[in-house]
């Protein structure tokens, strides 16, 4: 049986949030949740507000980011006043609103692609109430919207212990080198461009083009690194052979540097793709440098930084930034016995929490998020 198909719009209403009149951080009397964007993904911030003209949202409609930095941010299983730069979807009575939630989430880049405004990035109505969303029974949607949130739980668990891992491994290296901003051995320092050729990635245009967008060349999104740690592989994205032309090619076993999105995150390709704008490539790289030890210097390095307010440049990191990071000149030896001891730490057996992310995802038919 095929899963019906709709338009967005055909399931929901939209209605935009507005400023609040009176903010606390305290609920008092009359006062309800304040909800604004960092609201959509955690509850570590929370404030409260009055407002009596509303609007108000429950646990059965799903809220986006409709203005800013975080426009296409989504959230559901929220209650209290919206603030001005989200709206609320309020979907129909054929719509589980936590399976609507998590196919938005899924299509997050694909709505982002879409926003308007050259400064502030701004929700494209017309496309989000063209997009289509599959659409089975209540009670497939719910059963769906379970799998999923149990593979997120255990997914949180897998990176909570991916991070423990690498936090051992930025250990062992501040043992062997130092902190990669104060360097306090001293060593000698190149910077990127004596060492490789830097690229930024392309997409061509116009965004959403089924000349260059389809199935065939796989391409490298900004989300994709939040999943596979410093090996990663492209999954959300594609290209036609059109498509590839127009973008920039990259070889697995490339370093690739996020500029946007998660700025200065490193990562090394898994295999061959194309690399999103989001994304800096390094080329030609010289022999005389491990890419292991590049991908745990930068992440350090970017980390540093940021701790020691003088980051600012990483919140739109360049190219020429990039060109222009120092790197610890130290023999290819030494970061090759530091890239032995990283292995052996990441090969530490967490196998078994993967798996049963990868056995619960297999389970929901591909059709429903694509």
């Amino acid at each position: 049986m095929t899963t019906p198909i709709y338009e967005l719009g055909d399931l929901v209403s939209i209605r935009k949030g507005k400023k609040a009149v009176d903010e606390s951080e305290d609920p008092y009397e009359g006062f309800l949740r304040y909800i604004q964007i960092e609201d959509l993904r955690n509850n570590d911030s929370m404030k409260y507000a009055r407002n009596p003209k509303g609007p108000i949202c429950d646990e059965n409609d799903v809220l986006i980011a409709w203005d800013g930095a975080k426009a296409g941010t989504v959230g559901f299983g929220l209650s209290g006043l919206v603030g001005s730069t989200i709206a609320i979807l309020r979907p129909n009575d054929s719509v589980y609103a936590p399976y609507l939630g998590m196919v938005l989430q899924s299509k997050y880049q694909m709505i982002r692609d879409a926003c308007t405004g050259a400064t502030i990035p701004h929700v494209s109505k017309p496309f989000l109430l063209r997009m289509k969303i599959p659409l089975p029974s209540i009670s497939e949607q719910k059963g769906i919207a379970a799998i999923l949130d149990k593979a997120k739980q255990i997914r949180i668990k897998t990176e909570n212990a991916l991070n423990l891992k690498e936090n051992i491994i930025h250990g062992v290296f501040l043992k062997m080198f130092g902190d990669p901003v104060v360097n306090p051995n001293d060593w000698g320092k190149v910077t990127v461009k004596e060492i490789a050729t830097i690229v930024r990635g392309s997409s061509p245009r116009p965004k959403g083009d089924p000349r260059y967008y389809g199935e065939g060349v796989p391409r490298l999104m900004v989300a994709d690194l939040t999943r596979d740690g410093m090996y990663v592989t492209p999954s959300i994205d594609s290209l036609t052979k059109e498509g590839a032309k127009k973008s920039r090619p990259m070889m697995k076993g490339d370093l690739v540097m996020a500029v946007s999105g998660r700025p200065g995150l490193p990562a090394i390709l898994n295999e061959d793709c194309c690399i999103h704008d989001g994304f800096a490539g390094f080329r030609d790289l010289s022999q005389n440098f491990n890419k292991v030890y590049l991908y745990h210097y930068f992440k350090l390095y970017i980390s540093q930084v940021s701790k020691r307010s003088v980051g600012a440049i990483f919140k739109n990191i360049t190219t020429s930034d990039i060109r222009n990071i120092g790197i610890f000149d130290v023999s290819l030896d030494l970061q090759n016995h530091f890239a032995d001891l990283a292995q052996i730490i990441t090969s530490i057996d967490f196998s078994s929490l993967h798996n049963q992310v990868v056995n619960l995802e297999k389970s929901i038919s591909k059709e429903m998020l694509t």
